[in-house]
Formats: structure tokens, C-alpha cells, sequence
């Protein structure tokens, strides 16, 4: 029983040092032998910051006799971490002194992600409705700059003072059109699918990412196809892909001196063909094979939940495309996303007549 149950089990001396484990433990640490626990202090295997709150039930044991489901951030031995559920108890001699400690420990590093993937959810689902009434706040001073520079464009003006209206009006046409690109991003919808232009996709999704992009000197080049044929696509979540990719790149820029994103589409085999290249540290060989596995994020913790890439990928099979990397470590990474054109049957004369008729 003691190796077969799927909680890790330690038993520890008085003091806290380890004495016995079970097998599950020994595979919770990435462990292959019990020497390589047994005979080391317990709080080893806390994370520092968590240590305290152990170490005040070591210190208490006498009097608590049990702990349940104590929630501590664990290390491995081999450095990495993971949360654990812990409760404990007191063991005793028959003259009620404290002979050991054994404690019964569950891995719940899965359930804490989902936790904190719930918590971004309805976060982002508050900054959607801040969004919303910011928007209209903005859009109320806008319109009237735009209608008023334009009243004045009608006006026989100076050739200077007309082209700074011009620039005026320009600008705040551009801040309007920013706000309902943002808005169409944060809106719930329910998925469709229609023939699309990725294109245009990909113009929209630069407008959302040009601010952030001028404040850290990000370099973005475009080489777009013209005559790229359209595809059954889902807008919202196409575009949905492109921004998990390019704040992807975005952020293993940040340390860049000449920071630079290239994005390109052709057409090859009845797809569309879009690449999204930059010239960042590029990824390891380990981490290529876990890229798109969910909740999986070389990031430092609290800098991304792991399920961009992922989602990203069910996106695009979804869409019956494909997704994939290319990088080397030190020179940058490549996503390349494949999509099949949409199957449009060209107008036949009928329809031309019916719709001529209605």
C-alpha cells in the first residue's frame, strides 16, 4: 500500500529529516533512487519563500498533531518547482513523545494552473468592459475632431494651416479606427466562418501592436502577397493567433538591440502561407518538442500561463491548417502557419440573373 497509492508519501524524525519515502515521491522529485532524499532535511524541498509557513508547523507539531491540505510551492532535486497539497501527522511512542512526522503529498501544479488561468480569464473579461466604456468616452471627443476638422477642410484656408487640419483629422480617423479594432478584439462572439482575407488580417492585428512596438524600437517588416487568394476563416480568432505569436516575439525581444520582426504570406499548394520570423534568442532543442503543449512557458512565473502557443495550435487545426517552428538557438525563431484556400465556386450566369432579378 505504502508504494502503491498515488499520493508521494515521507516519513521524517523529529527534527524533520527524511527517513522513508514511497515510490510516488521518489517520481513527483524526478528522483531514481531514495539515497537521493533520504537523510536530507524536509524543508530542502520548499521553495524559500514557502519555508516559513513549514517550518512554523515543524516548530507546532506538538501541539497541532495534524495539517491537511497545506498548499506549499515544492523544488526537485533537480531545481524545477511544483505545487504541492500537503497533510501531515504526528507520529508517537507509547509515552506520547514525538518519534517522527509522516506526511501524504499530492502534485497540484495542473489544478493551480487552471486556477490561475480561470482568475486571467475573468480579468481579461473586466478590462473587455473597461474597454467598452472607455471606448465610448473616446469616441465622443473624437468625433468631434474628426467633424470639425472637416468642416473646416471645406473652408478656403492657407495651404499650410490646411495641411496641418489635414493631419489632424488624419490622426484622430486613425484613434477611431484603434478603438474598434480593440473593441472587436475583446468582444465575445460566437465562432464563423466565412472567406477572409488574411491580409488584411495581419494589417489589423500590426494597428493593435504598432504603439508597443514604437516604444521598444521594435522593427516590424512586412513582404505580403497582393494577390493572395482568400480562406475560410474564423477573424476574431485568426487574429487571436497572430497577437499570441507576435507578444510571444515581442517579449523575448525586450533584451534585443536591434529588435526586429518579419512577417510574410504566399501562396504554395493550394495554402496560404504565413510566416512570422524574428531575430530573437531563438529556442532550445528540449524546448521545440514542448512548444505547443499546454501550460507549457519557458517564461519566469507570472509572465505567461503556457497556453498561448497551444490554444493557438488548436486554432489552426480547427481551421484544417497547420502550425509549426523552425530556430535555432541564438537566431531567432520562425512560426509558420499553413491555411487551405477557401473552396469558392465561381458565380455561375444563373446567379448573376437571380440576383439581377431580386
Amino acid at each position: 500500500m505504502f508504494n502503491g497509492v498515488n499520493e508521494g508519501i515521507v516519513v521524517m524524525d523529529a527534527k524533520g529529516y527524511i527517513t522513508e519515502i514511497n515510490q510516488t515521491m521518489l517520481k513527483m522529485n524526478h528522483c531514481t533512487s531514495k539515497d537521493q532524499l533520504i537523510g536530507r532535511h524536509g524543508l530542502e524541498f520548499i521553495v524559500p519563500k514557502d519555508r516559513e509557513e513549514a517550518r512554523a508547523y515543524l516548530t507546532q507539531a506538538d501541539h497541532l498533531n495534524e495539517v491537511r491540505n497545506l498548499e506549499l510551492r515544492c523544488l526537485r532535486s533537480d531545481g524545477t518547482e511544483y505545487f504541492s497539497q500537503i497533510s501531515g501527522a504526528v507520529l508517537r511512542g507509547y509515552a506520547g513523545e514525538i518519534q517522527g512526522i509522516i506526511i501524504l503529498s499530492v502534485d497540484i501544479t495542473e489544478r493551480k494552473q487552471m486556477e490561475q488561468q480561470l482568475i486571467m480569464t475573468d480579468r481579461m473579461a473586466s478590462v473587455g468592459e473597461l474597454a467598452s466604456g472607455l471606448a465610448h468616452e473616446i469616441n465622443n471627443p473624437l468625433t468631434g475632431i474628426v467633424g470639425f476638422s472637416e468642416l473646416l477642410l471645406m473652408n478656403e484656408l492657407e495651404e499650410s494651416i490646411k495641411e496641418d487640419i489635414q493631419t489632424i483629422h488624419r490622426e484622430a480617423l486613425r484613434a477611431a479606427e484603434i478603438v474598434r479594432n480593440l473593441l472587436t478584439f475583446a468582444r465575445q462572439h460566437t465562432p464563423t466562418r466565412e472567406a477572409g482575407d488574411i491580409n488584411l488580417s495581419i494589417h489589423k492585428v500590426l494597428e493593435l501592436r504598432k504603439h508597443d512596438h514604437r516604444i521598444n524600437n521594435i522593427r516590424c517588416l512586412t513582404d505580403l502577397d497582393p494577390d493572395l487568394p482568400r480562406v475560410m476563416l474564423d477573424f476574431f480568432q485568426i487574429q487571436q493567433v497572430l497577437i499570441n505569436i507576435i507578444i510571444n516575439a515581442e517579449f523575448f525581444l525586450r533584451l534585443k538591440d536591434h529588435p526586429q520582426i518579419t512577417i510574410k504570406t504566399s501562396q504554395h499548394n493550394g495554402h496560404v502561407i504565413i510566416s512570422i520570423s524574428d531575430n530573437g534568442p531563438g529556442i532550445s532543442p528540449e524546448n521545440m518538442k514542448r512548444i505547443f503543449d499546454p501550460f507549457f512557458t519557458t517564461k519566469e512565473v507570472g509572465k505567461g500561463t503556457g497556453l498561448g502557443l497551444s490554444i493557438c495550435h488548436g486554432i489552426i487545426e480547427e481551421h484544417h491548417g497547420k502550425i509549426s517552428v523552425e530556430s535555432t538557438l541564438g537566431n531567432g525563431a520562425t512560426f509558420r502557419i499553413e491555411l487551405p484556400f477557401a473552396d469558392i465556386k465561381p458565380a455561375s450566369p444563373a446567379d448573376g440573373l437571380n440576383q439581377t432579378a431580386g
